[in-house]
């Protein structure tokens, strides 16, 4: 009994013409099946991106919305690593500034004071968490430094970035 339930699940049946025949869905043999080769799958994502058919209505919008939520939180992440430090006797003061405003059009999300020496010195810099934002950032903010923060990097990582500022 068990054996002709295992040839059942190992066979499929298929109907041609007056006749039935069983296959093996693992041998290959299936009709119709036929796996696309790498320049079939460019030439489709081609035609694709022509007739728009990859960008599903709204999913540009939503995907831009998640980015967005989760660079907000790695700034407030970044905001409280440089709290923790100032209360440490690190930094003398730690400004961010607010979402669209005209220091955030200018590249800079968080501002700095540190002694250096016996003058106080201000820096500013922008946080990212995509690569090709740090290098359009960069390319349109030359004079600001911007950091590429990432959910795996640490607190010490950070600093360290944020000391080399400083002369």
């Amino acid at each position: 009994m068990s054996r002709n339930l295992t040839y059942f699940f190992l066979y499929v049946r298929i109907k041609v013409g007056k006749t039935v025949r069983l296959e093996s869905p693992m041998d290959g043999n299936q009709r119709g099946f036929k796996r696309k080769t790498q320049r079939e799958k460019i030439a489709r994502a081609k035609l694709a991106r022509k007739k728009g058919e990859l960008k599903i209505p709204g999913q540009v919008a939503r995907r831009a919305e998640r980015r967005a939520m989760f660079g907000r939180v790695t700034e407030d992440r970044v905001l409280g690593i440089l709290v923790r430090a100032k209360n440490a006797g690190r930094f003398l003061a730690v400004k961010k500034s607010e979402p669209n405003s005209e220091e955030d059009r200018l590249g800079k999300d968080f501002t700095i004071q540190k002694v250096v020496g016996e003058a106080v010195v201000e820096k500013s810099f922008g946080v990212t968490i995509s690569l090709p934002q740090q290098k359009k950032a960069l390319a349109i903010h030359p004079g600001i430094s911007c950091f590429l923060i990432t959910p795996e990097m640490k607190d010490k990582t950070l600093l360290s970035k944020i000391d080399n500022l400083f002369p």
